[in-house]
């Protein structure tokens, strides 16, 4: 059961990161001209 849960909330925590990455590069492509 422990293991278990551990490797959900690792999972999760990937998640979370791809997700704020995501939105960090949108906002880098937002900012940074259309020229690059």
């Amino acid at each position: 059961i422990v293991p278990l849960a551990i490797s959900q909330s690792d999972s999760s925590r990937r998640v979370q990161r791809r997700i704020i990455s995501t939105r960090l590069i949108e906002k880098l492509a937002a900012l940074v001209p259309k020229e690059m």
